[in-house]
């Protein structure tokens, strides 16, 4: 493990499982008061705090950059952001019952369900150094956001009523990066390293 104790993705590609990039993150206002009130179970401002949530969805965008013409120009995330600059859609609906999408908005789905993972592969626990970091797998498939380009992405909290719709979510972390881009069939697993 990094001996840094930073919140950070990994980025790999899906067929060559090779790493892409790392970069840090920053968790949001909206985020620490989640972890506080989690932790506390008091409720800080308007947020219901008494419902089950959870990390449980992210998001894709393409607001990570200042200049479109300018991919490497990283527009930085800050602590006020409640949501992506501009998020994108990972696909469209089209009537097939598709349970890993989430936050559908006009026929399309802006959010998705994180991977699961198995405890061996979401937990990493060092306690020779006092460390211990949870993973979160953020895929964003072959068939996802084809011909767009991705440079922020969004963790995002939240619970889910009867009817399997999200409530009571709010932004955790948002990333920025330089853009990539959804071409052909590739994809990305994107691995998602919460520290404490």
């Amino acid at each position: 493990m990094d001996l840094k104790l930073k919140n950070r993705i990994d980025v790999y590609d899906i067929d060559t499982k090779e790493l892409l990039f790392s970069k840090e993150n920053l968790v949001v206002d909206s985020g620490r008061k989640f972890v506080l009130e989690k932790l506390t179970n008091i409720g800080i401002g308007n947020i219901n705090h008494s419902v089950d949530r959870r990390l449980l969805y992210f998001k894709i965008g393409d607001g990570g950059v200042a200049d479109a013409s300018k991919p490497m120009l990283i527009n930085f995330p800050v602590a006020t952001d409640t949501d992506l600059i501009n998020p994108l859609p990972f696909r469209t609906y089209d009537g097939t019952k598709l349970n890993e999408y989430c936050k559908s908005v006009n026929g399309s789905f802006y959010g998705k369900y994180f991977s699961p993972l198995d405890d061996s592969s979401r937990w990493d626990i060092d306690a020779t150094k006092n460390k211990i970091c949870f993973k979160a797998e953020c895929q964003v498939s072959r068939s996802d956001a084809r011909g767009e380009v991705i440079n922020e992405v969004g963790i995002f909290f939240g619970s889910k009523d009867g009817d399997n719709n999200i409530i009571d979510d709010g932004m955790y972390a948002r990333i920025t990066f330089a853009s990539k881009y959804c071409i052909g069939t590739n994809g990305f697993s994107i691995i998602y390293h919460a520290f404490v």
